[in-house]
C-alpha cells in the first residue's frame, strides 16, 4: 500500500483515542473550556452515564461569531498564539484539539452567546458535516450538547461500562476540578436527578467539606505555605478520616487538577506513623508555583506533569503538611451513635498468647518509670479497665487511653532516641548481655534474622546465628532485659508476616523503620497487664514527652476523647 495522507476525519478518530477515552474524558474537556472562558456557573447533565447525552452548560464569555467557522478545526485555539505561550501555560486547554476529537466519535451541537450579543449562535458536526451557524435565542454563555458517544465506532462503544460505572467516573472528574476552582458552582444532574451541586465560596475550607465529603470541620487540618517560589494552600484529614482507598486525595498544581504521586508520598510520609500503612489520607491541596517551572503537555489528556524542581516541591509539601500536624491535636473523638467509631485497622490485635506479667518484668516496668521525679502530666489517671485502657482525665473530658498502644509509641520514640545518638556519637546502641541468650530457632526464622541482619544490628540487636540454638548477644539499650526470647520471636514472627503479604523493603531505611516499630510493639506492656495508679501516672508522663504521640507506630490511637460537651448532650443537659 503507497503512503498517502489521512483524511482529516481519520485523523480526528485517531487523535479521540487519546483525547476522548470515555464520557467522562468528554466531560473533562468541556468543563474546562468553560473554565477557560471565565464561567463561575458550570452544570453538567448526563443520561445512561454520559452514552446518550452529555451536556455542558455554562455563563462564561461565550464564542465570538467570527470564530464559530473554527470550533472544530483540529488545533485551532484562543488559548495560545506561538511556543512562548506554550511554555507559559496558565489555562486549562492550550492544544485545539477537543472539540475536533469528539465531533468525529459523536454528534455535537454548540450554542454561544456573548455578552453584548442580542442573540447566539447554534452549530452542529454529524459525522463529516458541519452546519452553518444559525441564531438561537439564549443566555449568555455556552451549551454543548454531544450525543451518542462512540455510537459510529463499535469498537470503542463497546468498551464502555454500565451507566453507574460511567457516571462514577464523571463524578470523580467533577470533584477533581471543583476541588481546584472554589470559585465556581458546579452541578451534576444525572437521569434528571441533581447529583451534585456546590455553589461557589470563597472559602476553600466550605469546598472541602463538600469534596472530601467530610461533615465536621473539625475533622480537617489546614495545610499552608506561602513563599516568593510557591504557595500551598488546602486541607487534610486527620488520621481517624483515612480511607482503604486513595479515592479522596486532590492535588491541582495552578487550579489545574493532576495526577501527582510525588505529592501524595509526601503527605504520607509527613503522616509518617499517625495512620497504618494501609489507610490512606484525604486531602485537598492547590500549589501555586510559576508556569514556567512545570510542563503540563506531557500527557495526551493532560493528567500529569513534569517538575524543573520535583523535589523542591516534594520538600515544601512534607514541611507543610508537617508543620501544620504539630499544631493540631490530634486526639481522635469518641462519635456517639455511630457504628464504628474507628477505622477497623485500628481493632485490638494480639500478636501473642495473653501471659500475666512476672513480678520481675513487673519491677522492671515500675524501675523504668515510677523511680523517678514525677513531672506534671496531661491526663490525670482515675482507673484502669480490664487490664488494657487507662481512663483520664484533663481539661476537656475524659480520655482513654490504650496501654499497649501508648507504650508501644514511647519505645517507638526512645528507639529513634537513642538510634540518633549513636548516629551522632558513634557509640554502640546496642547494650551486651551479661550471659548471650541461647533461642531454639527453625531455619525459616533464621533465614529471616539473616535477611534482615543489617537493620536489626543497627538498631542494637546482636546474633550469633552460627550456634545452634541460636545465640543473642545484645539489645537495643531501651529494651529491658526480661522476657527477652518473646521480643525476639514476636519480632521474627511481624517479619515472616511482612515478608508473606508481599510487602517488598529494599531500601535499609525502610527495613530498619519496620524493625523499630516491630520491636517497640514486642517490647511495651501488654494487654492484660495490670498497672498501679503510679504506673498509669508514669506512662502518661512518658507519653507525653514523645512528639506524635497520638497514634502507635503503627498508626492506630492511642487515646479517644470524651468532652464534657459530648456527656452533656447525651444526658440531655
Amino acid at each position: 500500500m503507497p503512503i498517502q495522507k489521512l483524511d482529516d476525519h481519520v485523523i480526528n478518530q485517531i487523535a479521540a483515542g487519546e483525547v476522548v477515552e470515555r464520557p467522562a474524558s468528554v466531560v473533562k474537556e468541556l468543563m474546562e473550556n468553560s473554565i477557560d472562558a471565565g464561567a463561575t456557573f458550570i452544570e453538567i447533565e448526563i443520561d445512561d452515564g454520559g452514552k446518550e447525552l452529555i451536556q455542558i452548560t455554562d455563563n462564561g464569555s461565550g464564542i465570538e461569531p467570527g470564530d464559530f467557522a473554527l470550533v472544530f478545526e483540529r488545533h485551532a485555539t484562543s488559548k495560545i498564539q506561538d511556543l512562548n505561550d506554550l511554555q507559559n501555560v496558565l489555562t486549562m486547554g492550550f492544544r485545539g484539539e477537543a472539540l475536533a476529537s469528539i465531533g468525529s466519535v459523536a454528534q455535537v451541537s454548540i450554542l454561544s452567546r456573548i455578552n453584548n450579543q442580542q442573540n447566539g449562535l447554534r452549530i452542529v458536526q454529524i459525522a463529516t458535516t458541519i452546519t452553518d451557524p444559525e441564531p438561537v435565542a439564549m443566555n449568555a454563555g455556552t451549551i454543548v450538547s454531544v450525543e451518542g458517544l462512540f455510537k459510529n465506532v463499535p469498537a470503542r462503544y463497546k468498551y464502555l461500562k454500565g451507566a453507574a460505572t460511567e457516571t462514577r467516573y464523571i463524578t470523580e472528574i467533577i470533584l477533581q476540578h471543583a476541588a481546584a476552582h472554589p470559585e465556581i458552582h458546579f452541578r451534576l444532574v444525572a437521569a434528571n436527578k441533581v447529583k451534585i451541586d456546590y455553589p461557589a465560596t470563597a472559602d476553600l475550607l466550605s469546598r472541602s467539606l463538600q469534596v472530601l465529603g467530610v461533615k465536621d470541620a473539625d475533622l480537617l487540618i489546614p495545610i499552608t505555605y506561602n513563599s516568593q517560589d510557591m504557595q500551598i494552600h488546602g486541607y487534610l484529614g486527620k488520621p481517624q478520616t483515612a480511607l482503604k482507598n486513595r479515592n479522596k486525595q486532590y492535588a491541582a498544581v495552578n487550579q489545574r487538577p493532576l495526577n501527582l504521586p510525588f505529592v501524595n508520598h509526601a503527605i504520607k510520609d509527613a503522616l509518617h506513623t499517625l495512620i497504618p500503612h494501609n489507610l490512606f489520607p484525604i486531602f485537598l491541596l492547590n500549589i501555586e508555583i510559576d508556569p514556567t517551572a512545570v510542563d503540563v503537555n506531557v500527557h495526551p489528556r493532560k493528567l500529569e506533569a513534569r517538575f524543573a524542581y520535583q523535589q523542591f516541591v516534594y520538600q515544601k509539601v512534607k514541611a507543610a503538611v508537617a508543620a501544620s500536624l504539630e499544631k493540631h491535636v490530634l486526639t481522635a473523638k469518641l462519635e456517639f451513635g455511630s457504628e464504628r467509631t474507628m477505622p477497623s485497622s485500628f481493632t485490638r490485635r494480639d500478636h501473642t498468647p495473653l501471659r500475666q506479667p512476672t513480678v520481675n518484668q513487673a519491677l522492671a516496668f515500675n524501675e523504668s518509670f515510677s523511680k523517678q521525679v514525677m513531672p506534671e502530666i496531661s491526663i490525670q489517671p482515675i482507673a484502669q479497665i480490664d487490664n488494657a485502657y487507662i481512663v483520664g482525665i484533663d481539661s476537656e473530658g475524659l480520655v482513654v487511653i490504650d496501654q499497649h498502644a501508648a507504650h508501644e509509641r514511647v519505645m517507638y520514640g526512645r528507639i529513634q532516641e537513642a538510634r540518633a545518638k549513636y548516629k551522632q556519637e558513634s557509640d554502640k546502641m546496642g547494650q551486651q548481655l551479661l550471659t548471650p541468650l541461647e533461642i531454639e530457632l527453625d531455619q525459616s526464622e533464621k533465614a529471616i534474622l539473616t535477611e534482615f541482619a543489617e537493620a536489626t544490628k543497627i538498631i542494637g540487636f546482636e546474633f550469633n546465628l552460627a550456634t545452634d540454638p541460636v545465640q543473642l548477644m545484645a539489645v537495643p539499650s531501651p529494651i529491658q532485659k526480661d522476657d527477652l526470647e518473646a521480643v525476639v520471636r514476636g519480632l521474627i514472627s511481624d517479619l515472616q508476616e511482612t515478608q508473606t503479604s508481599g510487602v517488598n523493603f529494599k531500601d535499609l531505611e525502610m527495613r530498619i523503620e519496620r524493625v523499630i516499630n516491630y520491636t517497640a510493639c514486642r517490647s511495651a506492656i501488654k494487654f492484660g497487664q495490670s498497672l498501679t495508679i503510679e504506673d498509669q501516672k508514669a506512662l502518661i508522663a512518658k507519653l507525653d514527652e514523645v512528639e506524635s504521640n497520638y497514634t502507635c507506630p503503627h498508626g492506630r490511637p492511642t487515646r479517644i476523647r470524651v468532652t464534657f460537651k459530648d456527656l452533656e448532650k447525651q444526658f440531655g443537659r
